[in-house]
């Protein structure tokens, strides 16, 4: 779950990080365990908007299931 400050997190250009990415970022980590793949997650958002503050508030929760 992620409220839409991950997804809308915007670069120096103006483009939004975007679900795209996310899905891209998921896709690759499904044997990573949620601690990893939350921090991956994160480290790709702040890089993308080259580590400025957010605009908006940027919630995620990463859980496994089963």
């Amino acid at each position: 779950m992620y409220t839409d400050g991950i997804t809308e997190a915007e670069s120096e250009s103006g483009a939004m990080f975007g679900t795209d990415r996310l899905t891209a970022i998921l896709s690759k980590s499904h044997e990573q365990s949620p601690e990893t793949l939350l921090r991956a997650i994160i480290d790709d958002v702040e890089s993308f908007s080259n580590h400025q503050p957010p605009t908006d508030d940027r919630t995620l929760v990463v859980a496994r299931v089963g």
